[in-house]
């Protein structure tokens, strides 16, 4: 995963999911930072075909 880091901002944990059972294959990616949470979804065509990612973050 590649998230810019603000100023004195550091990753203290980073983990991957499955967002789906049925689908498995299709991982979220969310780091913790020491100010906010940030992720990556994944954005899918009809709910099953992968088409890129879309990065959220929470301070």
């Amino acid at each position: 995963m590649n998230i810019t880091l603000g100023k004195d901002e550091r990753v203290t944990s980073s983990e991957q999911f499955t967002t789906n059972l049925v689908l498995s294959w299709l991982k979220a990616d969310f780091s913790l930072t020491n100010k906010r949470v940030v992720g990556f979804q994944p954005n899918t065509l009809f709910g099953l075909f992968p088409l890129g990612r879309n990065e959220v973050s929470f301070l």
